[in-house]
């Protein structure tokens, strides 16, 4: 029994980490992408 609870325990916090390290990931390709505005924006006027 203890092995059971154990894991409905780790399970759910390993998923909120691994989102968590995602959106660490996310923010950073961001940030990566609109330290560049020039390069991005020609395409927004291109699309657009």
């Amino acid at each position: 029994m203890t092995i059971i609870v154990y894991l409905f325990i780790f399970l759910p916090l390993y998923s909120l980490f691994a989102l968590m390290l995602n959106i660490v990931r996310n923010i950073h390709y961001i940030r990566q992408i609109f330290t560049k505005p020039h390069f991005l924006k020609p395409k927004t006027e291109v699309r657009q």
